[in-house]
């Protein structure tokens, strides 16, 4: 009868124990953060530019990536470089760079480039008279 009440006293205490969780040191995991960045506008002509990285982000970079073929995204220490092409069209063009640490935060960059300025020599008004651009009421 005593070896019974050992044994069942025993048993309660192994899993009053494994029901605490067994007192490790281990911590709750953290939510991955994310962080959306100013719009960066680039030139039409190439060129590269680095963009610092908020500082609550300490965590390392794994990946940085473009949405768009014409900017390249490389990674670096608290920062990104973007190295974009030309934009040889009129029309301003855009796309979207995803940075993510190691631990899983997320930084969003909307990216717009100008399109080329206009060649002002190749428009259609006449700028060699002295006339008026209007022609005056009578």
């Amino acid at each position: 009868m005593k070896t019974i009440k050992f044994y069942t006293a025993l048993t309660l205490a192994a899993l009053l124990l494994a029901a605490c969780g067994g007192g490790g040191d281990s911590a709750e995991p953290v939510a991955p953060k994310t962080y959306t960045l100013d719009p960066v506008t680039l030139t039409a002509a190439s060129g590269t530019r680095t963009v610092s990285m908020p500082a609550a982000m300490t965590s390392p970079i794994a990946s940085a990536q473009s949405s768009a073929t014409w900017l390249t995204v490389e990674p670096q220490s608290g920062a990104v470089k973007l190295s974009w092409t030309e934009n040889t069209t009129y029309s301003q063009r855009n796309c979207n760079v995803t940075v993510t640490s190691t631990t899983g935060d997320k930084v969003f960059i909307n990216v717009s480039q100008e399109g080329r300025p206009t060649d002002e020599s190749s428009s259609t008004h006449d700028n060699t008279t002295d006339q008026p651009a209007y022609a005056p009421l009578r």
